[in-house]
């Protein structure tokens, strides 16, 4: 059975309100723990700092009210049940910044500023590299992906990020940019987007190292070294036919 036959694959509006809270609950769900076989399957950095569902759902809601809108989230819908999520953004506003949660939240800073740190050296090293800056809605950010399905998970997650792509390259994006915080989701990017490391002008990879990070040094290197940027420009990139 193909994989239209099997799911609907939609981008959502912020007034889907059902699916946008589905949406929210499997990228939570994802980031805090879902049992693979005898392992529980995690992001590193929400595992070591025990941060729970209702507190990774928080935040997921937060930053996708704020972009939803700008068209770049996009669901696998089983059964009128979603099963699969990417959200991105286009030059995300607060990836230069860096804001400190004082609400139930704060449990997520020490991944804020993390996050804060790559963003900002990326979109310094973008400047200099190629003369243009990040904000200037040139740049699709890859920032969260989620899937809850039981079947079809790699599929679907390649299904996702190529309607992403697709649309960003119709819409006359000029790069993408993510964050692998993990082996898993570095092998996982570079597979289905044939994205690569980004090399900044001083020929170096962008990562911000867990064990030169005070608060996530705890993280066993055999789990993860560290959060790497991945880059693509988008003139490298072909329009995909499903």
């Amino acid at each position: 059975m193909t994989l239209e036959k099997k799911y609907d694959f939609i981008f959502l509006a912020k007034d889907q309100t059902e699916y946008v809270k589905q949406a929210i609950d499997c990228l939570a769900h994802t980031f805090v723990g879902m049992k693979s076989g005898e392992k529980t399957v995690q992001e590193p950095m929400v595992g070591y700092l025990g941060i729970k569902h209702e507190e990774w759902y928080g935040f997921s809601e937060h930053y996708m009210n704020g972009v939803i809108d700008q068209g770049y989230c996009v669901v696998a819908i089983e059964n009128g049940a979603v099963v699969g999520v990417f959200v991105g953004d286009i030059d995300e506003p607060d990836l230069d910044k860096y804001y400190e949660y004082k609400s139930f939240l704060s449990p997520v800073n020490p991944i804020l500023f993390a996050m804060y740190d790559v963003g900002r050296r990326f979109k310094e090293d973008l400047k200099k590299k190629h003369g243009e800056k990040a904000g200037e809605g040139n740049v699709l950010h890859l920032y969260m992906v989620g899937v809850s399905a039981t079947n079809d998970r790699h599929e679907i997650v390649n299904r996702l990020i190529h309607m992403l792509l697709n649309k960003a390259k119709s819409e006359g994006i000029k790069y993408v940019v993510a964050e692998a915080t993990n082996p898993k989701s570095l092998t996982l990017l570079k597979r289905y987007t044939k994205m690569d490391e980004y090399v900044d002008t001083e020929g170096k990879y962008i990562l911000h190292s867990y064990a030169e990070d005070k608060l996530l040094d705890g993280i066993p290197k055999e789990v993860s070294e560290g959060i790497y940027v991945l880059f693509k420009d988008l003139s490298e990139y072909e329009i995909c036919e499903f």
